[in-house]
């Protein structure tokens, strides 16, 4: 869960934001959205980002080897994709990022932002590679401890990246150390203690900046789902969604909580005649499919049109950073799970989260490949983890 709010902590720390806009946006990194169904028309705040970010690239054009407007032009476009849903920002600030990569005097700022853009296309050793750069020279900076760290956990490496979750502590970040090292042992064997400390951290909210109290309802969240605490996962989610009801990463989580608690109705009515990102589109479609497994459903057939046509052309290749999503669409909404097990095998060389494991589990299971099933329960005998959803496979 770490790794979902890069970008917003980021922006609470002064990079990744635009200083006219107050509001924090929360992406989902290597689950961050690949096709919208949204309205057409930019709001008022779009049509700002876009003139800021026409203003920086004509500073570029006359200053084309200035850094500060290189990252600033970056910077405007990591927004855009943030807020419009639109990936292809994101691409347009990995190929300006990438054309000046081999100048000598890259600058911290520039160095952190080529990470975030890096991992976000799971680039992982590039952004790391920035980010050790960085910290060769500035040990305790905040930014390049707390996003390689979200990137080591997300990876599976829990020591490596509880190292630098004690660097924030070093730079009187307490609460960002104390919840980054708790996501780290609730991975290895100490999940009801990551939960005690997060909950106790979390009650108090009034000391936390609204970024940081969106990555602990995350990290609450998952840690009880975790626990089988429903109630407590119930409460949080709920608190989350009243507090942040534009939080992506936390709607897909709630859904997904729904549907495995035989609350799929409950998901329909929540997502149903709504503007959808991909990932929430899964989720209304898989919840459809179990509410009413008889009904021709209109937002199957899109969904059906973005895995099979649109990202087959782009982005159906076996390093796809899109793995996790063509593995849960095989699983869960074409029940094959033999295709799911191709994917989820070639994401889980990336990322190791809760949700890459129990794909990599199911669809194992589901396709009677014991090889594959067992090398998931292997990591999960290694790192100790714990979760009451495994139980079935563990016991």
């Amino acid at each position: 869960m770490v790794a979902k709010i890069l970008a917003s902590f980021l922006c609470t720390a002064g990079l990744l934001c635009e200083s006219v806009i107050a509001k924090a946006y929360i992406p989902e990194s290597s689950e961050q959205v690949l096709y919208a169904v949204t309205n057409n028309k930019d709001s008022a705040r779009i049509i700002q980002l876009k003139k800021l970010l026409k203003k920086d690239r004509r500073k570029l054009t006359a200053s084309p080897k200035n850094l500060k407007t290189v990252v600033n032009v970056a910077t405007h476009l990591v927004t855009l994709a943030q807020e419009t849903q639109q990936t292809k920002y994101y691409d347009y600030a990995l190929t300006l990022i990438n054309k000046y990569r081999s100048r000598k005097d890259l600058t911290t700022d520039f160095l952190v932002l080529s990470a975030h853009i890096n991992q976000y296309d799971h680039n992982f050793d590039v952004a790391i590679n920035d980010l050790h750069k960085v910290l060769s020279t500035q040990k305790d900076h905040v930014q390049a401890n707390f996003t390689l760290s979200a990137i080591l956990t997300l990876r599976g490496n829990y020591s490596a990246s509880n190292k630098h979750c004690k660097k924030l502590a070093s730079a009187s970040r307490l609460i960002l150390s104390a919840v980054c090292s708790a996501n780290n042992i609730a991975m290895t064997g100490q999940l009801k203690r990551a939960y005690s400390i997060t909950s106790s951290l979390y009650r108090l909210d009034h000391k936390n900046s609204d970024s940081v109290k969106q990555w602990m309802l995350l990290s609450l969240t998952d840690m009880a789902v975790r626990l089988g605490y429903n109630d407590q996962a119930t409460k949080y989610f709920k608190d989350g969604l009243r507090k942040y009801p534009d939080n992506v990463p936390l709607q897909v989580a709630y859904t997904d909580f729904l549907i495995e608690t035989d609350k799929s109705p409950t998901v329909v009515k929540l997502l149903d005649r709504k503007n959808l990102d991909t990932l929430l589109l899964l989720r209304l479609v898989r919840a459809q499919q179990i509410a009413n497994p008889s009904a021709t459903l209109t937002q199957s057939k899109l969904v059906d049109s973005i895995f099979e046509s649109k990202f087959r052309k782009t982005d159906y290749t076996e390093s796809s950073k899109h793995a996790r999503e063509f593995a849960y669409y095989h699983l869960y909404i074409k029940k094959n799970p033999k295709l799911a097990l191709h994917y989820a095998l070639h994401n889980w060389r990336q990322q190791k989260e809760p949700i890459d494991y129990l794909l990599l589990a199911r669809a194992a299971g589901e396709a009677n490949n014991r090889r594959a099933l067992k090398v998931v329960l292997s990591w999960i005998d290694n790192t100790n983890v714990g979760d009451i959803r495994l139980n079935v496979y563990t016991q």
